[in-house]
């Protein structure tokens, strides 16, 4: 096409871009009305470009909208009366996403495509184009399409290409932002091949000089072709580009191919002849720079490549510092929990023994002292687990409300010591009885209440519970907590969740703590899959917002409601408030609303006389129950009481039961109290729950002898003999000490071994005589898990209690499945200590007095008599079932209720075909409570298996022992 008409297109093409909206009149195409109307209501159109889609459209170096398309639209403009506009910046794939929402109204160069068709109409084409692969040219094993079946290939991302290879799933595709880098990918040898337009695909080599790839046409049915797509619902405008592209004469196609498409076939070197001297002069010049530049954009690919391998070595080492950091704080806490056991044995000791009133209180300073630093240890611990993604969730049923209660009583002497007033309001609607990691939940709100506490000087602690979100069985819990402290602003607020941060650095001298707290806050808060928000002014305190998920127990809150609920009948009584504190009215109402009871509120003793006057007359509801705050009470409401005494005197009427509620116990005055005669019948500390409420109903109006019986505390299980022996294998000398002292006071025989040798060799010599063995992890000359896996494989079935200050979860799991009975982390209560070693040691001396596991004339019968078949499954048994006891307890313990029916399925047959008739009949108690997910019985159920595998396994072993030695006589 000659130069001059081209550049009379390009002008002609930003004038019609550039003009003010309008419909040309004038135009050559002939409209109908409603396109002409169409027109002047819209007369700029909106295209959308590729950028980079040479040589059909791109934007040229000028940031001119160029190419084969940009011609064609400029000829519809002048033979339409249509104006174009376009965004240069705009990417490809922010196109299409404009497209798909009608905020572009025209595609210039796009194939037809089924995805496109749902949004777009196409006109006809008026464009062909070839398709091909692009390969290095010493690759000799591609030769056509088939053979990139099971190879990844290179393709431009939301293009028709993209498309083409859904045709082919055996072929891989990696998606490329544009042309130019995906053939840079091939030429690097990244990617074997790309698939693309082949004019496109060889613009883009030469002008990147890349000389060593090779084009392969890719022959395809139907022609592959371009048309232009329309907005769905704008067929009008499709009708008249239509009719723009149909008014092109054959000849102005014809030049503008020739000038766009020419230019892109391999040179010509046929006109090399017919140039002059002076013109190959210049074009060796060119080919010298184009060299010198190529050169030079490859030594800057090589560079870019080796900044991002040093990029990701840097990042590979951060991780590395990363995991040693969490290792490192799990070794500290290990090395600390050490000597802490020692000092914990010792008060423990200490508090046995008779000491004196000033010796009680410096011991209970030093017992306080080791919490307050144990409960920093376990913040280190718990933030390198969350850290290292260690933790695992439950899902057990629970009480919101208990939960909040058993805190708030944590910190109660806390809020009495400064005189805070702590207020807990929970919504009506909000379930209380909830399925979920009850002990996360009471570790997150742990953290805050204590910091709430912490850094409230004067004021008060409110705690509000709602539920953002309940659909059948879901729900999400919202928990905020107000105080009035120290607050912060919004710089120090940016960094309080990050590990080992405080506030400012005199935070942590005048308050004390880690910086870990909020850190492991927000750790469960996202594993939880909740979230944490939080609102503080500086000098007037903090609100932290916790929105976690549960599901609701629906069965669980149907059968609370008991016959006592039943019988009470709380919905029929009447309740009257004489209540002046705002904050107590406030939660007594929404209690006593929640389940139903009808009350009155008044202010002053006057207005509660009239009411309880005018109650003994009329035909109402009469009051039952009188509830009064510590402020009306100590005004000492004397002719109130007075007449409520003489009142309940008249046996014709319903005594009325009076609770005091009280922010602060200790400023209750016993000589008014139940005491006397006029004192009230129940007292309560504020704040009161629900369960608290609730049984504070059944106290005050149900007969004492249809309450609930009260659940006696379990007793701790202590040996009265002394004939029982326990092995403590223990390095560290004052815990040996604390751990022989514990044990002998408790009466127990005790041997102590240095080291995991000294313990091992003492059992061969004497392991009959042993009843239990105390093994630490990590000791000299050999440790603990080589001294239990020694000791195992001497007996199967003697109790190994594993004592140990390492608490990371992969300790735990190594040591249960070498074969410990139970891991007891250090410090460890000695109540707890004495607890566990007693119940192993009876069950094992039970087992050792006589129980027969395994049923061996049952098992021969299975097996039609044959001892020597009997014999081979014996041995399959122990070899195949030595460990799986152990998996069953992990994969319970870990919520993996799918593997662990498994396994006990498998146990349950294997044991079958032995004659293990009891852990048979275990195992399917087991797999039936399976079904039904978590429970108590069913973990009580597993661990009753796990101790009858032991026995079965034992037996087994001395079976095959007495069959294949008499065998060989």
């Amino acid at each position: 096409m000659p130069k001059g008409i081209a550049n009379k297109l390009c002008i002609c093409l930003i004038c019609t871009l550039c003009m003010v909206p309008s419909v040309c009149f004038s135009a050559s195409v002939a409209l109908s009305l409603d396109e002409a109307a169409f027109i002047s209501a819209h007369p700029t159109i909106r295209i959308g470009i590729d950028r980079e889609f040479v040589p059909f459209e791109f934007i040229d170096s000028n940031g001119t909208y160029s190419g084969i398309s940009s011609e064609i639209l400029a000829l519809i403009a002048a033979n339409t009366g249509l104006s174009f506009t376009y965004d240069s910046a705009l990417g490809w794939d922010d196109t299409v996403e404009k497209a798909k929402i009608q905020e572009i109204d025209l595609l210039p160069a796009v194939a037809i495509t089924e995805d496109r068709k749902q949004y777009l109409t196409f006109t006809s084409p008026y464009i062909s184009f070839q398709q091909s692969i692009v390969i290095k040219n010493t690759n000799t094993s591609i030769k056509g399409i088939e053979d990139l079946f099971n190879r990844q290939v290179a393709v431009q991302v939301n293009t028709f290409w993209e498309g083409f290879l859904n045709d082919y799933p055996l072929i891989g595709k990696r998606q490329y932002e544009n042309v130019e880098k995906a053939l840079l990918a091939v030429n690097r040898g990244e990617e074997v091949a790309y698939i693309g337009n082949e004019t496109s695909s060889i613009y883009w080599a030469r002008k990147l000089g890349l000389s060593e790839l090779k084009f392969i046409p890719l022959k395809q049915e139907p022609e592959q072709q371009l048309s232009f797509a329309v907005r769905k619902d704008w067929s009008l405008l499709a009708s008249i580009i239509e009719k723009g592209v149909q008014s092109i004469s054959e000849q102005e196609f014809n030049e503008i191919f020739d000038h766009w498409i020419l230019v892109e076939k391999p040179t010509d070197y046929s006109l090399a002849i017919r140039i002059s001297l002076f013109a190959g002069a210049l074009i060796l010049f060119v080919a010298l720079v184009s060299v010198f530049w190529i050169r030079k954009l490859k030594q800057e690919i090589i560079n870019k490549d080796n900044t991002q391998k040093d990029l990701e070595i840097e990042k590979q080492k951060a991780e590395f510092a990363d995991k040693e950091k969490s290792r490192l704080m799990a070794r500290i806490s290990h090395e600390i929990r050490t000597p802490l056991n020692g000092i914990n044995g010792t008060t423990y000791l200490l508090e046995k023994s008779e000491l004196s009133i000033t010796q009680r209180r410096y011991l209970s300073i030093i017992s306080g002292a080791t919490h307050t630093m144990l409960s920093l240890i376990n913040d280190i611990l718990e933030y390198s687990r969350i850290d290292e993604h260690c933790l695992a969730l439950q899902e057990i049923h629970f009480h919101l409300d208990e939960i909040i209660r058993e805190i708030l009583s944590l910190e109660d002497w806390a809020a009495k010591q400064k005189k805070l007033k702590v207020h807990v309001r929970i919504d009506e609607d909000v379930p209380l009885v909830l399925r979920g990691d009850s002990g996360k939940l009471s570790q997150i709100l742990t953290n805050l209440i204590h910091n709430a506490m912490k850094f409230t000087l004067q004021g008060s602690i409110d705690v509000h519970v709602s539920v953002q979100l309940k659909e059948n069985d879901h729900c999400i819990i919202v928990i905020a907590i107000q105080d009035t402290g120290i607050g912060m602003t919004a710089q120090q607020v940016e960094g309080i969740f990050q590990p080992f941060t405080q506030a400012d650095d005199s935070i942590s001298r005048r308050f004390g703590g880690s910086g870990l707290g909020l850190s492991i806050v927000k750790g469960l808060v996202t594993l939880m899959q909740g979230t944490i928000d939080v609102f503080c002014e500086l000098g007037k305190g903090c609100t932290f917002t916790v929105a976690l998920p549960f599901k609701i127990d629906h069965q669980e809150e149907s059968s609370g409601c008991n016959d006592c609920a039943t019988s009470l009948r709380l919905d029929c009584r009447h309740a009257l408030l004489v209540v002046k504190n705002k904050e107590s009215v406030a939660a007594v109402g929404s209690l006593l609303t929640s389940y139903k009871i009808k009350y009155d509120l008044v202010d002053s003793e006057r207005l509660a006389i009239s009411l309880l006057e005018a109650d003994s007359y009329e035909a109402v509801t009469p009051y039952c129950l009188l509830i009064m705050d510590a402020v009306s009470w100590n005004t000492r409401p004397r002719q109130l009481l007075d007449f409520l005494a003489g009142k309940n005197k008249n046996k014709t009427k319903p005594t009325v039961k009076t609770l005091l509620l009280l922010e602060d116990d200790s400023n209750f005055n016993p000589l008014e109290s139940k005491d006397s005669d006029n004192g009230p019948d129940l007292v309560l500390s504020l704040p009161v729950n629900s369960s608290v409420f609730y049984n504070a109903m059944l106290g005050l109006f149900l007969p004492e002898d249809s309450l609930p019986s009260p659940v006696p505390e379990p007793e701790i299980v202590r040996i009265k003999d002394t004939h029982y022996r326990v092995l403590v294998v223990e390095d560290n000398k004052i815990n040996q000490i604390i751990c022989n002292e514990v044990l002998t006071r408790s009466g127990f025989q005790v041997t102590l071994a240095s080291n995991g040798k000294e313990g091992v060799e003492y059992f061969k010599q004497m392991g009959d005589e042993v009843d239990l063995i105390l093994l630490d992890l990590h000791m000299d000359v050999m440790n603990g898990y080589e001294a239990l896996a020694m000791i195992r494989s001497l007996n199967k079935r003697i109790p190994i209690v594993i004592t140990s200050a390492d608490l990371l979860e992969i300790a735990k799991t190594r040591a249960l499945g070498l074969g410990a009975s139970e891991f007891l982390g250090k410090p460890y209560n000695p109540d707890e200590l004495i607890q566990i070693s007693s119940e192993l040691i009876i069950n094992y001396r039970v087992f050792e007095a006589g129980t027969r596991c395994i049923d061996i004339d049952e098992g021969l019968l299975r097996v039609g008599g044959d001892t020597h078949l009997y014999n081979l499954v014996i041995s399959s048994f122990l070899q195949e079932y030595e460990q799986e006891s152990v998996l069953l307890m992990t994969q319970i313990k870990a919520n993996q209720y799918i593997q662990a029916f498994e396994t006990v399925h498998k146990i349950k047959g294997a044991c079958g075909s032995i004659g293990a008739t009891v852990a048979q009949t275990l195992a399917a108690q087991v797999q039936s409570l399976l079904n039904e997910g978590y429970s108590q019985e069913m973990l009580e159920k597993a661990a009753l298996l796990e101790t009858e595998l032991r026995g079965v396994l034992f037996e087994g072993a001395r079976w095959k022992e007495r069959y294949e030695t008499s065998y060989r006589k």
